[in-house]
């Protein structure tokens, strides 16, 4: 397993197995819902450089990892031993309704989510077809083709099913019947007979088509939960297995097909109508605050509330003005991260920018967002203000989409309909405004740090950097023999290691003490040419508390070369088995050189890393 190690991480951090209720995925997270939260060690689950973000929505454990998310997800669900996890517990109570509501709407829609980009990337592909005269739709390529790209739209109500009953905590079989109801020939073909109504135990059934409907077969599989539980309950052991599925059936399919279908679709066609009045009134200020919004609502996972929404609007008028909304959002967060990698001198971001720009453009932002955007501010600030602007043009310029596929520069076509008064002038004007006006703000507001960061390195222009052994008595070691890859991967940036034979720790250079941590186990210093050095000791020692540390210095302090720092108590740490190997490393530049070899024995005098003005 490619991600076996990374997966045993997150199981271990999270407290294992028991501490979880339930776990899944969507595009870019690995979603696990914890009993207790005290038990998850998020900061060692963000050490991972595949991670790239983790927070909590609600008891749900978000850790964000990116378009790798599918084989860690394969990777993780092979670690785990499920019969450790009890999901008896995995329920929408004792949850504030608006984290109720995202669950449950991201339970279902998120699984979902594959087969809907499929279907509407297909539909992508046949709209470009089309365009350049290759197929045209009698074809009988491109009737096979919309079959396959229609086939999950038409049917959505299975697909539903089977989620729907998933979170809810059903049977998914039982679930499947009641769409087979919905989706059954008579009521689809009534239509064409202009049959009204079918008349059963004195209820009035309405004939009406639930193909592309999402709120009728909700509401049928919640009502089968209660009345498959009532039969359960009510009927003898010996007689239940026959009769309570099939009163059970009976029963939720009559009362859905009777009210709760209708009131479903009703619902659905109503508030398709609500949101087109409310951008009807003013859709240029709604695609404005919605549109600079969305990058925020990414970020908090609330997106999926949307999905329900957006399918909506598509099965009820043909085209929804949210989906382009995330579309120029998408291409707002690229346009500012490939700022970022024009203003940056910073070899690392700037290859970090190369790779989530482009999975930006992909659809994909979390990784720029969490990587880059975020952690940078002014950018994230340029991105807001880009997306509000670019969806307030784009819908006065009439865009809206017409089918669904995932948010980017691959689903332009479906945002393309010229019967319906939609170019690709508009959508590429759009889109250029989104990008471009986000890179350009980013920039301005970037610069000023860059500017901030050559003052920095001017002053770095006295003389050499030289940084010392932290040890009188020690032996180095290869790097890569750390077992810890954000030590031997030098992730943090050029890197030594070096043994202890003795519990002393000394100054390696004249610099402050710029952090401490609160485990004593890590100690900034920043020099006086501006170095920021980490000195880092052992390995995995931010369990112990601190207390094998005995600290010299607080926050603040200025020291000299071969001031004592802290005692270590190295008993202690092997006790414990705790690897004790002192780790250095300079954080904010790439060329250092290392001027020791491996395996030598040094002491406070031994010269380890220089910097060359």
């Amino acid at each position: 397993m490619k991600y076996e190690k990374l997966s045993k991480d997150i199981l271990k951090y999270i407290g294992g197995e028991e501490n979880i209720i339930d776990y899944y995925k969507c595009i870019t997270r690995l979603r696990i819902n914890v009993k207790d939260k005290s038990k998850v060690d998020m900061k060692n689950i963000e050490k991972n450089d595949l991670v790239q973000k983790v927070q909590y929505k609600g008891n749900e454990l978000q850790v964000v990892i990116g378009a790798k998310v599918n084989e860690i997800f394969q990777d993780f669900e092979r670690v785990l031993d499920n019969s450790k996890i009890d999901k008896s517990n995995s329920t929408l109570e004792n949850k504030d309704i608006s984290t109720r509501v995202v669950d449950f709407l991201g339970g279902i829609f998120v699984p979902v989510l594959p087969a809907l980009i499929a279907g509407g990337m297909l539909k992508s592909i046949i709209t470009l077809l089309m365009m350049a005269n290759w197929i045209s739709s009698q074809t009988d390529i491109a009737i096979f083709l919309n079959i396959i790209a229609d086939s999950v739209f038409y049917f959505l109500p299975f697909f539903l099913a089977v989620t729907s009953a998933r979170v809810i905590k059903t049977n998914e079989m039982l679930a499947i019947m009641v769409a087979g109801g919905l989706m059954y020939p008579t009521l689809i073909n009534g239509l064409q007979s202009q049959a009204k109504f079918l008349y059963v135990f004195s209820l009035s059934i309405p004939v009406m088509s639930y193909a592309t409907t999402v709120f009728p077969i909700i509401f049928g599989v919640l009502l089968l939960k209660y009345v498959h539980k009532f039969f359960e309950k009510i009927i003898p052991e010996n007689l239940r297995t026959i009769f309570s599925p099939l009163l059970t059936i009976i029963i939720t399919l009559l009362l859905t097909l009777a009210f709760l279908a209708p009131l479903g679709s009703y619902l659905g066609s109503y508030l398709a109508k609500i949101i087109n009045a409310i951008f009807n009134f003013n859709g240029v200020i709604a695609s404005i605050v919605i549109g600079g919004l969305l990058p925020l609502i990414v970020m908090a996972g609330m997106h999926q509330s949307l999905f329900p929404i957006m399918l909506n609007n598509l099965s009820e008028t043909g085209s929804d003005v949210i989906l382009p909304l995330f579309y120029l959002q998408t291409l707002a967060i690229a346009g500012a991260v490939m700022a970022v990698f024009f203003v940056t001198n910073n070899k690392k971001i700037k290859s970090a920018c190369a790779s989530t720009g482009i999975t930006a453009f992909l659809g994909i932002t979390e990784p720029a967002l969490y990587g880059i955007v975020i952690p940078k501010k002014k950018p994230l600030v340029a991105a807001l203000i880009a997306s509000g602007i670019a969806g307030g043009l784009g819908n006065f310029l009439g865009i809206r989409a017409f089918s669904f596929a995932m948010p980017s520069i691959l689903s332009i076509p479906t945002y393309y309909n010229p019967q319906n008064g939609v170019s690709l002038l508009g959508v590429f004007i759009a889109s250029v405004v989104s990008f471009v006006l986000s890179f350009i703000l980013s920039y301005i507001f970037m610069k000023s740090d860059n500017k901030n960061d050559e003052i920095v390195e001017s002053k770095i222009v006295e003389k050499d950097e030289l940084i010392y052994s932290p040890l009188e008595n020690g032996k180095s070691i290869d790097v890569l023999k750390v077992n810890d890859d954000i030590f031997s991967k030098q992730i943090l940036g050029p890197s030594v290691a070096i043994k202890p034979l003795d519990g002393k720790l000394f100054a390696p250079v004249d610099g402050v003490i710029t952090m401490i941590a609160d485990t004593k186990h890590a100690i900034g210093i920043s020099t006086k040419n501006g170095l920021e050095l980490l000195i880092h000791i052992g390995v995995d020692t931010v369990k112990l508390g601190g207390e094998p540390f005995d600290l010299n210095v607080k926050e603040g302090d200025e020291v000299k070369r071969g001031d004592l720092l802290a005692y270590i108590n190295l008993d202690f740490l092997r006790k414990n088995c705790k690897e004790d190997t002192i780790i250095m490393a300079v954080t904010n530049v790439e060329d250092i050189d290392i001027c020791i070899p491996e395996d030598k024995f040094v002491n406070k005098d031994s010269l380890v890393l220089r910097k060359i003005f």
